[in-house]
């Protein structure tokens, strides 16, 4: 089960992280809304099935990835929902509206950068945890690692103010469609090294290590 899980919430992610690809190119806010909080919770089921298959010594870094992408789920999902709710229905005074309105410069805008930030630490620590035996597995280590640039950067970006206005929207549209061309590759490699995995050579759990 726990690699049929991985597989699923893998190819999951990927098409969630298409279809948010999508949204921004024909500009159905919805979509993006609604596809980036599906793949807040399917990207939780691929750390926990990565914890499954972490092998005895790494699973504190392999659960650490699990924890920290529990909160990116949390933070971005927020942010999502409070779009297709509490925005979408103009269900709050202008000044409220205006903070929660999810645009460069706003409390949401800010939210969702950080709890991306926070994703990248988690690939980061899911990549550690990872022990290579392949060479696909070890593009997807490498990839995990990488992406977990983004943790400093979209910590500091939003503090230096680098999103804001009609010019810094763009680049942040940009650096969107960027890190969609990154990521559903990552999730695609996952896939396959799910699909590799047998239920029964899970590495379990001993307190060794």
């Amino acid at each position: 089960m726990d690699r049929k899980m991985g597989m699923a919430a893998s190819g999951i992610t990927a098409l969630m992280v298409i279809l948010f690809a999508v949204s921004m190119g024909i500009g159905w806010s919805a979509l993006s809304y609604g596809s980036c909080l599906v793949l807040g919770w399917a990207y939780v089921l691929v750390t926990c099935a990565f914890a499954a298959f972490a092998p005895v010594g790494r699973k504190a870094l392999a659960l650490g990835g699990v924890a920290i992408a529990v909160l990116y789920a949390l933070l971005t999902g927020l942010v999502y929902f409070t779009q297709l709710t509490t925005v979408a229905y103009g269900a709050a005074d202008g000044v409220v509206l205006q903070m929660l309105t999810y645009q460069p410069g706003s409390w949401a805008f800010g939210v969702d950068l950080f709890g991306y930030g926070v994703m990248g630490l988690s690939t980061f620590l899911i990549g550690l945890s990872l022990v290579p035996r392949t060479r696909a597995d070890k593009v997807m280590r490498v990839l995990l690692l990488v992406h977990g640039v983004f943790f400093p950067v979209c910590v500091v970006l939003p503090m230096c103010n680098v999103f804001q206005g009609s010019a810094g929207a763009h680049t942040g549209e940009i650096a969107l469609f960027c890190w969609c061309v990154y990521f559903v590759p990552v999730m695609l490699l996952a896939y396959v090294y799910f699909r590799r995995q047998n239920d029964q050579t899970a590495f379990p759990h001993t307190g060794q290590g």
